[in-house]
């Protein structure tokens, strides 16, 4: 039995970070437009994570024939990722969101095999069959709401966000040979955040910043800095000492804290479909990430 680490703890306190996320989050919506939260969130993020980067490295060895993927990369997964994210966090349950965004795994595993780069086992197929009945008895529960609340619309924008994530992901292996996890990150984060605020610019100037609470300052604050600048900087300094795929299996924990958060924070109710699609999810994504695992390892 491996020995508990230091960066284990830590890996449970990003779980906690990213999970907590969420719910604040959807509860500084209620005050601040979605643009114009991702508008001051994203640049502010960027910027701190700069410190840490250079910090570690103390400089940029950017080559340039490596620019123009970073840009798109950073359009992919952080401009239109982000702006789905939050516009599907606005208009469902925080908890569903938590849920849905996990699926990005069985997306990536599927795009990995359609661009050939992987050969996925019965196993692997048995978990993404799994986490899709899992994804369609969240729908089948939003469905019946739908006409009060718009969850299902909420829902298919985070499902659309998934694999915005995942086209990130696949796509940036090739550069993770050349640069960190977390140069990669900072960069891709710092042209999605100028990207961001540029496209944001009516919003912000329709936000009106004089109405909004101390409370949802703070969960904008929360939100920038924790999830995202010191909960990044504590994840790769994680899979430095453990490894990514060791350090991954923290992930699987994050939908389970953010049903319990939301339900904490914002008064979320936890259904039996949501308890029931969940646990579909999460033993698929356990199967995709095992078998995956296994047969690269073969």
């Amino acid at each position: 039995m491996r020995k508990l680490e230091f960066a284990d703890i830590l890996g449970l306190v990003v779980v906690l970070l990213w999970a907590a996320n969420l719910p604040l989050a959807k509860d500084a919506l209620r005050e601040f437009s979605p643009m114009s939260f991702n508008a001051v969130r994203i640049p502010l993020s960027a910027l701190l994570l700069w410190f840490p980067m250079l910090l570690l490295k103390g400089r940029i060895d950017l080559q340039p024939r490596d620019i123009w993927k970073i840009l798109v990369l950073g359009i992919i997964g952080n401009v239109f990722y982000l702006t789905l994210f939050i516009h599907g966090l606005e208009l469902t349950k925080a908890g569903n969101v938590g849920l849905l965004m996990s699926v990005g795994t069985v997306f990536t595993a599927l795009l990995s095999r359609l661009l050939g780069h992987e050969y996925l086992g019965r196993m692997v197929w048995v978990g993404i069959f799994l986490s899709f009945g899992g994804v369609a008895v969240i729908l089948l529960e939003s469905a019946e709401f739908a006409v009060g609340t718009g969850t299902l619309v909420g829902d298919l924008i985070t499902l659309a966000a998934a694999c915005c994530w995942s086209v990130y992901t696949v796509f940036s292996k090739t550069l993770m040979k050349s640069y960190s996890p977390l140069t990669f990150t900072t960069l891709t984060l710092s042209v999605g955040g100028f990207a961001l605020f540029f496209i944001s610019l009516p919003d912000l100037m329709d936000q009106n910043w004089g109405q909004i609470s101390t409370k949802s300052y703070l969960e904008l604050g929360y939100s920038s800095i924790f999830s995202l600048a010191v909960a990044y900087s504590i994840w790769f300094y994680c899979v430095d000492r453990l490894g990514s795929t060791k350090t991954a299996i923290y992930a699987n924990l994050v939908p389970f804290w953010t049903l319990l958060f939301a339900w904490f924070f914002i008064g979320e109710e936890v259904t039996l479909l949501q308890i029931l699609g969940g646990i579909l999810i999460l033993t698929g994504i356990y199967l995709t990430k095992l078998n995956r695992k296994l047969t690269t390892d073969n």
